[in-house]
């Protein structure tokens, strides 16, 4: 089933460059559960530390004064994109700097937090940079596992793998936490509780024994959403048509889970909101993970812009040999948790040397149209059509040293064929091609954080 080609004259649609209005809601959403989060955060843990430097301005309202500095500058007008666009683009970012700098200030300001480090053992046994380290290691290889047979999928995969295993992990840990609280602690324990948040809590001992070596509790919390995310991964590259019948049954799942997960942060024991407190941080590097692999999708799109602007793969230039109009490669939108998925058909180039076949399935190597920013999930864009001037890169002479067998026509090499537009500017590819991974992203986000502030503002 071909996807449906966009209609550049619906009018019911927005102008080149713009986004829907559910997009625009989900980012401004978006923004202001960050800034919730700035706000409240901050101010949790200032009762928690010892010293006058967490009853300062500063302290309580420096990332909230940086969520805000940030969300105004991509709110500027510059360029042909929306500003919804811009600050898709822009949180991610955002999010990364502040789990950076978070992490920088544990590390600084832990000995300040005598209570709150007795109650993390598994943060300090698996700090985040060797979860995240493992995650983004993960995610890599199974990304190329997935996209290797399919020529430039790879970090199309890597990307839906971090964003749907980010999904799973917010909406896994509230409910698995609860898990982890019960396993192997008896109904009673000698001696005297344990003070904590100045609540009595039993079994405690127990508790920090097995969160003080974490393995058990890590691949409860971890293995399930990331293998998860990557069988979902490959059947969406691999077997794009199974999905057909399944979204619907997926999405009540999520649906489902998220309600579940809420529900257990809302009712959860002390001892469950620890060992959630003890987790957060490998949530935290899953969202660096993401980040990460919508970074890699931009590096790997500016490398292929400057390629294009060398010009050295242009080999030969013609025209298409195909009905005028005929679609012949394009853009088209499988999912918002990857890049536009490039698509060519097989066609024929009339050059000045003679006409040169071109096999289906080719590397596309044009510029997204502005107009993407319209397309909808199961829609095209066409950028060559039959009759239109192109390039070709990635083709040989074929010699073989014997005679009647050597052929001076063009075949296609080892490492592929490009075909692209003959003239281009290339310009504006890094929004086009990411911002819809940051979209689902920035939902992901908000969906996950829920549960989080459930937890952050229950009163133990």
């Amino acid at each position: 089933m071909h996807a449906r080609e966009l209609d550049i004259h619906d009018l019911s649609r927005p102008r080149d460059g713009e986004v829907d209005t559910w997009v625009r809601w989900a980012v401004t959403v978006a923004c202001l559960v960050t800034f919730l989060i700035a706000v409240i955060v901050p101010r949790v843990i200032r009762h928690l530390g010892d010293g006058p430097l967490f009853d300062g301005f500063w302290f309580s309202n420096a990332l909230a004064l940086e969520v805000t500095m940030v969300t105004a500058v991509a709110f500027v007008p510059i360029g042909r994109v929306s500003r919804s666009v811009r600050l898709a683009l822009a949180m991610p970012i955002l999010h990364l700097g502040l789990m950076i700098l978070a992490w920088i200030a544990w590390t600084i300001l832990a000995p300040r937090f005598p209570n709150a480090v007795e109650l993390v053992p598994a943060l300090i046994a698996f700090p985040m940079s060797r979860v995240l380290l493992a995650v983004v290691g993960a995610i890599a290889i199974a990304g190329w596992w997935i996209g290797r047979s399919r020529r430039g999928e790879t970090i199309h995969a890597i990307v839906m793998i971090a964003l749907v295993d980010l999904l799973l992990v917010g909406l896994w840990l509230p409910i698995v936490a609860q898990f982890v609280t019960d396993l192997d602690i008896p109904v009673s324990l000698d001696g005297a509780p344990v003070e904590t948040w100045g609540v009595d809590l039993l079994n405690w001992e127990v508790l920090h024994a097995k969160l003080a070596s974490p393995a058990k509790p890590a691949a409860l919390v971890l293995l399930p959403p990331l293998v998860a995310a990557i069988g979902y991964t490959w059947i969406a590259i691999r077997r794009r048509h199974w999905l057909r019948g399944l979204r619907t049954p997926l999405l009540g799942v999520l649906v489902i889970g998220w309600i579940a997960a809420i529900v257990m942060r809302r009712y959860a024991s002390e001892l469950s909101a620890i060992v959630y407190v003890n987790f957060v941080s490998w949530l935290l590097a899953a969202a660096g993970a993401a980040v990460a692999a919508i970074t890699a999708l931009s590096v790997v799109t500016w490398l292929g812009v400057r390629r294009r602007r060398t010009g050295a793969w242009q080999q030969h230039t013609g025209r298409i040999a195909a009905e005028r109009g005929e679609l012949i490669a394009g853009y088209e939108i499988t999912s918002w948790l990857r890049g536009p998925r490039a698509i060519t058909s097989a066609c024929e180039v009339v050059t000045s040397s003679g006409t040169i076949p071109v096999p289906p399935g080719v590397l596309l190597v044009a510029p997204l149209p502005l107009a993407t920013t319209l397309l909808r999930t199961g829609e095209r864009i066409a950028v060559l059509r039959g009759g239109d001037g192109v390039a070709l890169g990635g083709y040989e002479r074929h010699a073989s040293g014997q005679p009647f067998r050597d052929s001076g026509a063009p075949i296609p090499s080892e490492r592929g064929v490009l075909i692209g537009p003959a003239l281009d500017d290339g310009g504006g590819q890094l929004a086009l091609v990411a911002w819809r991974p940051c979209i689902a992203y920035l939902v992901i986000v908000v969906i996950v954080a829920v549960p989080a502030l459930v937890t952050v503002l229950q009163p133990y």
